[in-house]
């Protein structure tokens, strides 16, 4: 019976051992206590942490910042694509400038020469260019110099800006300039709408009934005679070929 007796603090020792482990985790109690500088340290971090941290609070912040940053890189993005689209832009819009600067040297050169070639021939005095049927003796006078301006791959290509372009650069070198539309050159219309137009575009003072003798002392003041008047008519095909027609014979 000795032996338990001896076994029994043991047993004790055993059955408080959990206990013993769980402190031991802790490695240190002992300097725990000897040390309550590094007690109080520690307290202070366990109390601002939070006792039961929330998995989705935690995540939300985070899926805020995340979005907010995809938002920002749309936008750069974005931006980016739009700057850059721009160059190439400027770019396309040099390149169709100067191949279209040389189309519209040669339109000017042919304009002057056509010009030269009547002017050459005779000069009639305002009071012959008023008469309602002027006489011209020579043939060529009696002719109005006509110029097709042919845009390829219509698909690709902005008309309203290359004749906007053309009329820009004719304009700039002392042409009268003036722009008929099919519209104008309609049934509906009639010559008198061409000619309406023509009298908007030329003159600044513009009679209320639209007459062809108005342009003619228009033409015949000052420095008006020294150049020529260039008509351009878009979308020819599409014209009214009487009315064009009645108009040709008004303005010879």
């Amino acid at each position: 019976m000795g032996t338990p007796s001896r076994e029994a603090p043991l047993t004790a020792a055993n059955n408080i051992q959990p206990f013993f482990v769980l402190h031991k985790a802790s490695a240190g109690a002992s300097a725990s206590v000897s040390s309550p500088a590094t007690s109080r340290a520690r307290r202070r971090i366990e109390v601002s942490q939070p006792s039961s941290p929330n998995p989705k609070s935690a995540k939300r912040p985070r899926d805020d910042d995340d979005e907010g940053d995809m938002e920002l890189f749309e936008q750069l993005r974005l931006e980016a694509f739009h700057c850059t689209w721009s160059k190439i832009q400027s770019t396309i819009n040099e390149v169709l400038r100067g191949i279209n600067l040389k189309l519209f040297d040669q339109v000017l050169r042919w304009v002057q020469e056509s010009f030269s070639a009547i002017r050459s021939i005779t000069r009639p005095c305002p009071a012959e260019i008023q008469q309602p049927y002027p006489l011209l003796t020579d043939v060529i006078c009696r002719k109005i110099p006509t110029a097709f301006v042919l845009t390829k791959n219509a698909e690709f290509v902005d008309d309203v800006t290359t004749f906007r372009d053309l009329m820009d650069h004719l304009e700039s070198n002392g042409c009268h300039l003036a722009k008929l539309s099919a519209t104008e050159l309609s049934s509906k219309n009639g010559v008198g709408g061409c000619l309406r137009s023509l009298l908007r575009q030329l003159l600044s003072d513009v009679p209320d009934v639209a007459d062809v003798s108005a342009l003619a002392s228009w033409y015949c003041k000052g420095d008006n005679y020294d150049q020529p008047i260039i008509i351009i008519i878009d979308d020819l095909e599409q014209c009214s070929g009487d009315v064009l027609g009645e108009l040709v014979m008004t303005l010879r």
